[in-house]
């Protein structure tokens, strides 16, 4: 009975660890692998500037179809609330940063669809 409640036990924790990578938000800092577990940007923000990182976002969490606007660097507030309005990196970083939101560069994110028929499709997330 002991060894049943201890498998348990393990196998709740796997769940809860693999759950806890579902964050938004990844805070990827020198020497260490990205932590994709936080929701608020502005907490991201600021464990990624004390660990001389930076807060990026997970973007397999997104839905790519929400997506507003033609340009390649998406600023992200939530998973469906996505703006492609920026040319740079550094211009979309600096409206993140008051905006509780992070920057991706979404031209670069390739997807991957299983057809019907289950021939796999990858192309890349914008045109």
């Amino acid at each position: 009975m002991r060894i049943n409640r201890m498998i348990y036990l393990v196998l709740f924790a796997s769940v809860l660890a693999g759950s806890a990578q579902a964050g938004l938000y990844c805070v990827e800092a020198p020497g260490t692998p990205p932590e994709c577990i936080y929701d608020d940007a502005r907490y991201c923000r600021q464990l990624a500037d004390e660990r001389s990182g930076a807060c990026t976002v997970n973007t397999a969490n997104l839905v790519l179809s929400a997506a507003v606007g033609a340009d390649p660097v998406c600023i992200v507030y939530s998973p469906t609330t996505i703006q492609c309005l920026y040319r740079d990196f550094s211009s979309c970083d600096k409206a993140a940063e008051s905006n509780s939101a992070a920057c991706a560069n979404l031209s670069t994110v390739q997807v991957v669809r299983e057809t019907r028929s289950g021939a796999i499709n990858t192309y890349s997330s914008k045109p």
